[in-house]
C-alpha cells in the first residue's frame, strides 16, 4: 500500500482498503473493527542449541519491567479516548494481540486513526 501524504495520511492505518473506502462514504453506519495498539514488544531470546540429537534451539521471551508500565498507560489512555470518541466503551480488549474491538461508525473511524498509540485498524470478520 503507497504511503498517503496530508489528511487522508492517517486513513493509512485502516487496513482495508474497502473498510478505508467506507469510512469516507459511509460515515454514519456502524462497522465492527478491531484497534491494534502501538505497544512495546516483548524481546526474544535464543539460546544455544544442545549437542543432543533431537532437541533443538531454545529461546525465552522476556519483557522489561518499564514495558509493562509503558503498555498499560497506552491501553488505559486509548480506552479512554476511544470511549470519549464513540460514546461507550469498547467492546473488548485482548492483551495477547493488544488490540480493542469496537463498533464505530466512518466518521468515528476517521478519529481513531489520528489517536497516537493506533497502530492499524483491521475489519473484524471471519476469513
Amino acid at each position: 500500500m503507497p504511503a498517503t501524504k496530508g489528511p487522508a495520511a492517517a486513513l493509512d492505518k485502516i487496513r482495508s482498503e474497502q473498510l478505508r473506502q467506507e469510512a469516507v462514504k459511509t460515515q454514519s453506519e456502524p462497522h465492527v473493527v478491531v484497534v491494534e495498539l502501538n505497544l512495546p514488544q516483548p524481546k526474544v531470546q535464543i539460546a544455544p542449541s544442545s549437542r543432543e540429537p533431537g532437541i533443538g534451539t531454545g529461546f525465552s521471551i522476556s519483557a522489561d519491567p518499564s514495558d509493562s508500565s509503558v503498555s498499560e498507560s497506552r491501553v488505559a489512555k486509548t480506552r479512554h479516548a476511544i470511549e470519549r470518541i464513540i460514546g461507550r466503551p469498547p467492546e473488548r480488549f485482548f492483551p495477547s494481540s493488544g488490540s480493542f474491538v469496537v463498533t464505530a461508525t466512518g466518521k468515528q473511524l476517521q478519529q481513531l486513526v489520528k489517536l497516537p498509540y493506533v497502530a492499524a485498524i483491521w475489519p473484524n470478520t471471519r476469513v
